[in-house]
């Protein structure tokens, strides 16, 4: 009776696998140079298992973006709504997220943009992957919406357009940021942050 679930164990273990292997192909060459052997290879499983669990190619490097954007989004989303539920007033609040935007233009922020751009750039031509892009995106964006709203019901902002409308906006600094990223060396990115710092504060409308 034992034998189903073993070898349920085992495929979930393949797809781990797989998935881990995948995952570090993609960021040494990008999902355009991607290679499926060459995962297959590293990971020591058959290339049968890769069309039995992803399908194609396309199906595995969904797989791999899949998790890391839910991953990205669950902790984002936790840790942001964790904090505005605590937050006692608006100026702590807007602290936090300059002090997470300024983290994030750390050299890893940067690297992640450019690997996002690349996901975006390889969904043109996998409409699977861009499919579940766009879901994810969906999702988030009401997560953000729903947090945004706890900070409204306890008095603290007082928005100037819709809640989705400006959660959208913020899901989309990060892609717009990395054009920023190639502008550091004369101060883009202080520049960007003022500005993105100032138009929270406008679309926002702390609370007095």
């Amino acid at each position: 009776m034992s034998e189903p679930k073993r070898k349920r164990s085992d495929g979930l273990e393949t797809i781990d696998r797989i998935v881990s292997f995948a995952a570090a192909e993609l960021d040494e060459v990008g999902p355009v140079q991607f290679n499926v052997i060459r995962v297959l290879e590293k990971a020591g499983v058959s290339r049968s298992s890769v069309y039995h669990h992803f399908h194609n190619r396309e199906g595995l490097i969904t797989a791999v973006e899949v998790q890391r954007l839910l991953d990205q989004l669950r902790e984002a989303n936790s840790s942001t709504r964790e904090f505005i539920s605590q937050a006692e007033n608006t100026e702590v609040i807007f602290g936090a997220i300059e002090f997470v935007l300024r983290m994030a233009g750390s050299e890893e922020g940067k690297q992640n943009r450019r690997r996002r751009i690349a996901t975006m750039a390889a969904a043109q031509t996998i409409p699977v992957l861009a499919d579940t892009i766009v879901d994810i995106q969906i999702r988030g964006d009401e997560y953000m919406a729903g947090t945004l709203q706890i900070a409204v019901e306890k008095g603290l902002i007082a928005p100037t357009e819709s809640l989705l409308g400006i959660a959208q906006w913020i899901g989309s600094l990060t892609l717009g940021r990395a054009t920023v990223d190639l502008a550091t060396d004369v101060g883009g990115d202080e520049l960007w942050l003022s500005a993105t710092m100032f138009s929270l504060r406008a679309l926002l409308k702390p609370a007095k």
